[in-house]
């Protein structure tokens, strides 16, 4: 894919725009807290050996050359750059792009290395508000059984990997990348509800607590 910015183009990085980190977690904290302030921002990000990635928040939606799927996770130098959007200034590239969702799931699973992002708080409990669309997003059995958890009550990282028979670090990843989503309810004063890890021998499709959540969620 060429260079895709067509007559707007994102001002040189000064001090306060331009970051460097060891991966790819300080780039994912400042995304989350342009989701936050729900700001026109643009942002073009560089990682060693690769074409730049540019993501145009108005749109919800970026652009690579580089598959997600072949994301660099231990890339040692990223950098990037932020600028807020003009009105009236063309997009940053020709869209629809690709929807931003996609890198959101990615960079959550990825960036924070089964550690907790650093937006959220210990003590916290979270709880699945909306069904993610798995459809798009490269996903692990482990995580749908995680999701089945979240969507019948409030748990931790910790609590979320012993409900659901999961790695702890795969939980906190999850919750990030879930978080990044917007797809959580968070609670630090609901006590978090056990389920019963589930059976390894064939559930019947519509007693199973996959399907039981899938139903409520109406997805």
């Amino acid at each position: 894919m060429k260079d895709p910015r067509q007559g707007s183009a994102l001002a040189p990085a000064s001090p306060e725009t331009e970051a460097q980190n060891d991966g790819w977690a300080q780039v994912t904290f400042a995304i989350n807290s342009i989701l936050q302030l729900s700001a026109p921002m643009l942002m073009k990000i560089e990682v060693e050996e690769h074409d730049p990635l540019f993501i145009d928040f108005r749109h919800g939606a970026f652009v690579w050359a580089t598959d997600l799927n072949e994301l660099p996770v231990d890339a040692g130098n990223v950098t990037f750059e932020t600028e807020q959007a003009i009105e009236g200034r063309p997009p940053l590239f020709r869209l629809p792009g690709y929807n931003l969702d996609l890198l959101l799931w990615v960079l959550g699973n990825h960036a924070y290395r089964g550690r907790l992002a650093p937006w959220l708080r210990p003590g916290e409990r979270y709880r699945l508000s909306q069904w993610p669309n798995l459809g798009q997003h490269l996903h692990e059995m482990t995580q749908t059984q995680m999701l089945a958890v979240l969507g019948n009550g409030y748990f931790s990282p910790v609590e979320l990997a012993a409900a659901a028979g999961a790695p702890e670090d795969e939980a906190y990843n999850l919750i990030n990348a879930l978080s990044l989503l917007r797809l959580l309810r968070v609670s630090e004063e609901v006590a978090a509800l056990v389920v019963p890890q589930a059976s390894t021998g064939k559930a019947d499709k519509g007693t199973s607590l996959f399907a039981r959540l899938r139903a409520r969620l109406g997805r």
